[in-house]
């Protein structure tokens, strides 16, 4: 293979180079500005709130991106918002005190809290866990279960994701288990926001 100079080159090849490196550069640059909008995901209706999602894959990362913007939606019905009144802590004050305490929306919650990878994690081993946390902590771990039910498309299952964040929402305001069990928090925040 020949290498040519640049002063050898016919004008219209340096015309060529010239519309297909911006052309190649087009094409690899939505991958990079897909992982600069994944690093940069926003809480919905608060651009200036970046969500601090840790670690995961971009499907991951996407999949608790959308699922905070489910739960933020479903937060806008005052329904859905009395699964805060419905709890106590274990020093038996509502969740409300406990989220008014932190001078935020219920909404605006979900922007202070982390999301974290939690594969790997003890509570993902178990079948069925989507996400965990544990009372009072800022850090709702996600599953591989998460990603997975993510990734089916199906609307039902990114429903229940949706379910799913908010349960652990209420656990770190202090919510414990056992009681209530498991599936009575899920059940009531199925019931209290569930879209109608």
């Amino acid at each position: 293979m020949r290498w040519i100079r640049y002063s050898e080159a016919k004008p219209w090849s340096n015309a060529v180079t010239r519309c297909v490196l911006p052309l190649t550069l087009a094409v690899t640059a939505p991958a990079s500005a897909r992982e600069a909008l994944v690093q940069n995901l926003t809480l919905p209706g608060n651009q200036n709130f970046i969500l601090q999602i840790d670690d995961g894959d971009h499907f991951t990362r996407l999949a608790v991106h959308m699922a905070i913007g489910g739960a933020f939606r479903r937060l806008a019905s005052p329904a859905c918002g009395q699964i805060f009144t419905d709890f106590t802590d274990g020093k038996g004050r509502t969740l409300q005190e406990n989220l008014d305490a932190t001078g935020q929306t219920a909404q605006a919650y979900l922007g202070l809290l982390r999301y974290a990878n939690g594969a790997g994690q003890g509570p993902c081993a178990r079948a069925g866990i989507l996400a965990f946390t544990s009372p009072g902590w800022r850090i709702i771990h996600v599953c591989g279960g998460f990603r997975k039910k993510f990734l089916t498309l199906r609307l039902e299952e990114r429903e229940d994701l949706e379910i799913a964040l908010l349960h652990e929402v209420l656990h770190t305001l202090g919510l414990g288990e056992n009681p209530p069990t498991q599936e009575q928090i899920t059940d009531q925040v199925r019931l209290r926001c569930h879209k109608r």
